[in-house]
């Protein structure tokens, strides 16, 4: 899918002329959520990520049982993260604390942090 700078505002990936990362890492809020609400979301999200980025890794794609402990899905998405460009943090990340720990991870390692903003939620797409 070619890449394009129209529209990047309208999603909080400002370019300012220069090249989007390569490799973008999802961080949505997950627990306390029903989790196929979450899986549309998230797919919704990786959806419109994947027309700036090259590639885009969904932490539910992670290849981790569901039902897994917490702890072994945190252990998996922080390599994830680790191996991404940029981190892209969904609405409401703030009060999630695994959402919390990627983008600490994401800020003192140098990775890009991109923000999605308040008034555009992926599940307005058609």
């Amino acid at each position: 899918m070619a890449k394009t700078s129209v529209g990047y505002q309208n999603y909080g990936l400002k370019t300012n002329g220069k090249t989007m990362a390569k490799k973008v890492y999802i961080s949505l809020p997950i627990a306390h959520y029903d989790l196929e609400e979450r899986r549309a979301y998230a797919q919704k999200v990786e959806d419109m990520l994947k027309c700036f980025y090259d590639e885009v890794v969904n932490p539910l794609k992670n290849g981790i049982d569901a039902e897994a402990h917490w702890s072994i899905h945190m252990r998996k998405d922080i390599q994830d993260l680790l191996q991404c460009d940029a981190i892209y943090m969904c609405q409401d990340w703030q009060w999630s604390h695994g959402c919390k720990l990627e983008h600490d991870v994401a800020t003192s390692c140098g990775i890009e942090v991109k923000y999605e903003k308040d008034s555009w939620k992926p599940n307005n797409l058609g």
